[in-house]
């Protein structure tokens, strides 16, 4: 099988180190870079432009970790839209399903081309989020959203993001009130069913409040 290899980026090219895990880890038929701003635009077009049954979002920061088509492919099974490989070894699970207002995560994910063809992303989630936003639209079609562990996959950190959570955006107009609370409680069953700390992230969750904050004092 040969999956084309779709990366939104604002570089003139990937690192080599992140081409290089590419050609290593993955049986590819293309790597298609989309430099298009807003991220929602950049992968739509991504999705538009790939022509394989099964296509990888991968970011230009992200190394994959060894045996990772290996390990993800086995979970290409007939209901099943998206797979994520990332490093869940803090969470000590093999793998998670992420299931109706949990966020989906795109930074390595295996994607089925039928799930996700007439996806266009609500306003309000262009730069952030939009990952929540096609993991939903998958679910709603009737497949299956899976994380799976691929230890060693990581983040080189070339350009990181203003937030590391996109919280800011989840107390945006583009998201209910119901909505953003069952997110939440989605988000809390996931850390309380795993090793990970919340701890860990309570810096980043406060940044993202800070720059939700900043806009709305600004406006």
């Amino acid at each position: 099988m040969k999956i084309d290899v779709c990366i939104p980026t604002k570089l003139k090219d990937i690192p080599q180190a992140v081409r290089e895990a590419i050609v290593r880890e993955i049986p590819y038929s293309r790597i298609i870079l989309e430099r298009t701003y807003p991220l929602s635009e950049a992968r739509m077009l991504l999705i538009k432009k790939a022509e394989t049954g099964w296509f990888l979002f991968v970011d230009d920061d992200i190394i994959l970790g060894k045996d990772w088509f290996k390990r993800v492919s086995r979970y290409m099974i007939k209901n099943v839209g998206a797979i994520e490989g990332v490093d869940l070894t803090k969470f000590n699970r093999e793998c998670i399903e992420v299931n109706r207002y949990q966020r989906g995560l795109l930074c390595a994910t295996l994607i089925r081309k039928d799930s996700v063809y007439d996806w266009k992303p609500r306003k309000g989630v262009e730069t952030n989020f939009e990952d929540y936003d096609l993991a939903q639209h998958v679910i709603k079609k009737g497949f299956r959203w899976l994380r799976v562990n691929v230890p060693g996959t990581r983040s080189i950190n070339i350009h990181p993001h203003a937030s590391q959570t996109g919280f800011e955006t989840l107390l945006g107009p583009a998201f209910s009130h119901r909505e953003r609370i069952l997110y939440m409680l989605n988000l809390l069953r996931l850390v309380a069913c795993s090793s990970f700390s919340v701890i860990d992230m309570m810096p980043k969750y406060i940044y993202s409040i800070s720059l939700w904050l900043k806009k709305i004092i600004s406006n």
